[in-house]
């Protein structure tokens, strides 16, 4: 009980006056707590003094940290225990329309049908607000009945439509098919989001007649498709698997959004994406995702005069995530094809099935002219499973790339490498997120080479996540460097 006794005294002082006060250098001896130390080794003052309030204050942080653990262990076990009368209460006091929109914020994270369901069936209340929330039965797909599909549309009503085309296997699942799109047929006005699966599916389509989709704002795909008889004056998404685009479709000048997944064993052609993405003039947002992709072979590749300058073209995201086995050359391909967009945010994710030997010979960042891909004021770099040296990427980042200022570094096995790189200035707010080799050692020869910490240069430095950062360490670097330094741990 010692600790505690000498904690209440300093918090006693602490009250009288003030926290400021009481920790300035000059009135450190202020707030001893004990006036029992011995000066057994003879120390000189202010040595002496010092070291009592060093053991005076030890004393203190043991007494905190037993509070602070005990607090800890009555606060979790009080939270487990009102959790659930807690949401009772709220779900009591909430009203119909904030629980209506909990509910569409529900069904907008989910890609099927079971959601409305699900919720209709918690309570009287639950589903007299559900069936009040048209939303929540506008995704219309294979239900287990003809009459369940029917109740979903009355329930829509005039709202917009999510139709999905999936219809499994078997000559069965095709008269299913058949029967649902003549069921869902004469609401095509209300479409505003359809998946096809394959072609079947486009042409039972249209030959139910309907080409004219007036409210279609989104089209998912997993062929290459046509549809140059189609009508969509709204559309501005499109997603594709292991599909790119057939060239001279109407619909192509509209698309702002292109999100495209090639996976296990797909073949991607680059040189016909790249002329899809040059006909797409208010492009804004690009997503690609390549997964144990291949090369396609026998392409005719891009002439001189069709590749655009290399960053001539403003768009607002490009996210490129590469796994598995998917070989350099075809990233490096996909990357020339790019290098002509200057995007706001650029995010590479790249995961691998293998680690090199070699980290110097990392070249999945260049194009096939090795340089830098990365390119645009945000840019964020995902590595999983391969090293990467921080000074390295960043130098390269900012050598080449004068509009940077903000870089998130997530590679769990990054290092630090030494070698005399100039200053890296230019970055503005500099991120790492579970780089979980990088050692306390490591971030002081960080800041230390960014010497912008202490001259305005770097707004924020944040460490999230990095198991090796000790909160201790991190509250030093804050006292020396300020504000601007932040962490999660």
């Amino acid at each position: 009980m010692d600790d505690l006794n000498d904690l209440l005294r300093l918090l006693q002082v602490v009250k009288e006056t003030g926290w400021e006060k009481i920790f300035k250098d000059t009135n450190l001896h202020v707030w001893r707590t004990s006036s029992s130390n011995e000066n057994s080794f003879s120390y000189p003052d202010p040595l002496f003094s010092m070291r009592c309030l060093l053991e005076d204050s030890k004393r203190c942080m043991k007494a905190l940290n037993t509070a602070r653990q005990n607090l800890g262990m009555n606060i979790r076990a009080l939270e487990k225990r009102c959790m659930h009368l807690v949401f009772e209460d709220g779900i009591t006091r909430l009203p119909n329309e904030l629980l209506a929109r909990i509910f569409e914020l529900g069904h907008h994270m989910t890609k099927d049908c079971k959601f409305a369901l699900r919720v209709s069936h918690v309570s009287r209340r639950f589903r007299d607000v559900s069936l009040g929330t048209p939303l929540l039965w506008s995704r219309l797909a294979f239900l287990p009945s003809v009459n369940l599909t029917r109740e979903f549309i009355s329930r829509a009503g005039p709202h917009d439509l999510d139709i999905s085309t999936y219809k499994g296997w078997g000559s069965a699942s095709k008269s299913k098919m058949t029967s649902f799109l003549s069921l869902v047929a004469p609401l095509s006005n209300q479409w505003s989001r359809l998946t096809i699966f394959d072609i079947q599916v486009e042409d039972e389509i249209n030959s139910l007649g309907l080409h004219n989709f007036p409210s279609l704002s989104y089209l998912g795909h997993s062929y290459t498709m046509d549809l140059s008889t189609w009508t969509m004056p709204l559309l501005r998404v499109v997603g594709g698997h292991r599909a790119t685009f057939t060239p001279g479709v109407p619909y192509m000048s509209q698309l702002t959004t292109v999100d495209m997944l090639f996976d296990l064993g797909a073949k991607l052609d680059v040189p016909s994406l790249a002329r899809a993405l040059h006909a797409m003039p208010n492009l804004q947002h690009l997503f690609l995702e390549l997964w144990h992709c291949l090369c396609a072979m026998n392409v005719t590749p891009l002439g001189p005069q069709e590749i655009p300058e290399r960053h001539s073209v403003n768009i607002q995201t490009l996210q490129i995530s590469v796994k598995g086995l998917t070989r350099r050359e075809l990233i490096q391909d996909l990357y020339d094809a790019l290098a002509y967009f200057t995007p706001s945010t650029v995010n590479i994710s790249l995961t691998f099935d293998f680690v090199s030997e070699d980290p110097e010979d990392f070249k999945f960042l260049h194009t096939s002219d090795d340089k830098i891909f990365p390119h645009g004021s945000t840019i964020q770099i995902t590595i999983f499973h391969h090293p990467a040296a921080i000074f390295y990427t960043l130098w390269e980042l900012t050598g080449t790339c004068d509009i940077v200022s903000s870089v998130q570094l997530e590679i769990p096995d990054a290092y630090i490498d030494l070698h005399n790189y100039p200053k890296i200035s230019s970055i503005r707010h500099l991120r790492f997120r579970n780089c979980d080799t990088l050692a306390e050692s490591d971030v002081e020869t960080l800041t230390k080479k960014f010497t912008c910490l202490n001259d305005g240069g770097l707004e924020s430095l944040e460490f999230i996540y990095c198991k090796k950062l000790s909160e201790e360490f991190l509250l030093d670097l804050k006292s020396e460097f300020g504000e601007k330094v932040k962490w999660i741990i």
